[in-house]
């Protein structure tokens, strides 16, 4: 009797504890779920893990043609580049078999004139969140029988925009040189003669470069941890949000994304490695361009005008002060420097029957200054910013197709509420790149009406 007893009470503890377990598992199961929903779905805060691993993924098809000297991706690659909160970017590549990359592009079309598009990120449309919707696929809708191949390739300055077209031009037919120049960074780029290719000798040099300058610790962290707990994810991000001190308190242990905190010591290694091979790059140069005066040589050899540039808030925008913003002797000096190189480049595509198109990108403070004498920040006016950019275009010649989409950005701004550029990210939004995209299609059609260029 005893003996059945103590058997009764061990199966029914074991019961107990079983079904103890079951529901505390089940608990869990529902707990854990509601949880990944509300992280997923309510908060959103995996959207840039999920991107993160989207972007590193891109990078890691990075491809270096040795042949063509070529910079691009595998074939079948969708390049992602987002800003965290403005924008997501998903650019399919269209694959060159002249150049052996994949490029962004939609592809060669059988048209009567055909366009190289030579540039940087603002060439490639960086922020227009779909390839259709760049500024440079919208002016090939736009324009007459013309097809625009677009070259652009983020990070670079007019000496990397010139070798580009060195590089590549002889692989494509074409009657016209599209450069896209940009009034926010190229100033300071092209005064430097900065060359992204140098710097890149293998695909193994450009996808390490790529990945120290993109990695996230947070992002990483979440990405690569094999077991979550989307409760306490849930629950930390909640804190985070709601409470400072949960930001540092919280972020070792459950790392936000994007994140606060500093990458591992090899990637900041890494990164300051590119930072001055960079530098020593651009102060090589610097001592040997033949188109910049022993002045300008001699301050950009001692100083860092990138460095120097001050943020500052205007109509709701972050906007870039630099230097010559400040100093219209300096902005005389590289107006000089970059017009003088941009006359020449008009030269030698000349001599090939080819003919040059300058596309110049104003900053949104020009674009959203009413008057010129409004103060942007300090005791710099709308003036100060946009004497640079008016300089440039004065000094170019005739011969030189100028497209300016100021007035157009201009008149849209103000009839439209939609921003035509993004708050903090420097680039057009989708509907700034529509804008730019009108009035380029528009004058390309018109240059082609009155120009001598040859397609062959």
């Amino acid at each position: 009797m005893v003996s059945t007893d103590k058997t009764s009470s061990a199966k029914s503890t074991v019961f107990w504890l079983l079904l103890t377990a079951i529901t505390l598992a089940v608990f869990i199961a529902i707990l854990e779920l509601g949880s990944w929903y509300i992280w997923t779905h309510v908060l959103r805060a995996n959207d840039y893990v999920k991107l993160y691993g989207e972007r590193m993924a891109s990078i890691d098809r990075l491809l270096v043609n040795p042949e063509t000297e070529a910079i691009g991706y595998e074939a079948g690659t969708t390049v992602v580049t987002y800003n965290t909160g403005e924008f997501v970017d998903r650019f399919p590549v269209w694959f060159s078999p002249e150049l052996g990359v994949g490029i962004f592009d939609d592809g060669i079309d059988d048209t009567t004139h055909r366009a190289l598009v030579i540039g940087d990120s603002f060439g490639r449309g960086v922020g227009a969140t779909t390839l259709a919707k760049n500024w440079v696929e919208t002016a090939e809708r736009q324009a007459n029988d013309t097809d625009i191949l677009n070259l652009s390739f983020v990070g670079s300055g007019l000496a990397g925009y010139i070798d580009t077209y060195k590089r590549y031009a002889r692989y494509f037919q074409h009657d016209t040189v599209i450069l896209s120049f940009d009034a926010d960074s190229d100033f300071i780029d092209s005064a430097y003669s900065k060359n992204r290719l140098v710097l890149f000798q293998s695909a193994d040099d450009l996808k390490r470069r790529a990945i120290a300058l993109n990695y996230d610790e947070g992002c990483n962290r979440l990405q690569n941890r094999w077991l979550k707990s989307w409760t306490l994810h849930a629950v930390s991000e909640v804190l985070r949000r709601r409470y400072e001190w949960a930001n540092v308190a919280l972020r070792d242990v459950f790392p936000p994304c994007p994140s606060s905190a500093e990458p591992p010591v090899a990637i900041l290694r890494e990164r300051e490695a590119a930072a001055e091979e960079a530098k020593s790059h651009m102060q090589a140069e610097t001592n040997l361009l033949n188109f910049v005066s022993d002045e300008l040589r001699e301050i950009l050899a001692n100083r860092d005008l990138g460095g120097e540039s001050a943020e500052a808030k205007y109509n709701g925008f972050r906007i870039l002060v630099r230097p010559y913003h400040r100093d219209r002797h300096l902005a005389d000096l590289m107006t000089d420097s970059i017009a003088e190189r941009l006359l020449a480049f008009a030269d030698e595509v000349g001599k090939l029957g080819k003919c040059l198109v300058i596309v110049m990108h104003p900053t949104k403070a020009e674009v959203y200054a009413p008057k010129s004498d409004d103060i942007v920040t300090g005791e710099v006016t709308a003036a100060d910013i946009r004497y640079p950019f008016d300089r440039l275009k004065g000094l170019l010649s005739s011969d030189i197709t100028v497209i300016d989409p100021t007035t157009a950005l201009h008149e849209a701004a103000q009839a439209t509420q939609g921003r035509l550029y993004y708050a903090v990210d420097m680039h057009y939004t989708p509907a700034g790149y529509a804008v730019v995209g009108k009035i380029a299609g528009e004058e390309l059609t018109s240059h082609y009406a009155r120009s001598g260029c040859s397609p062959e």
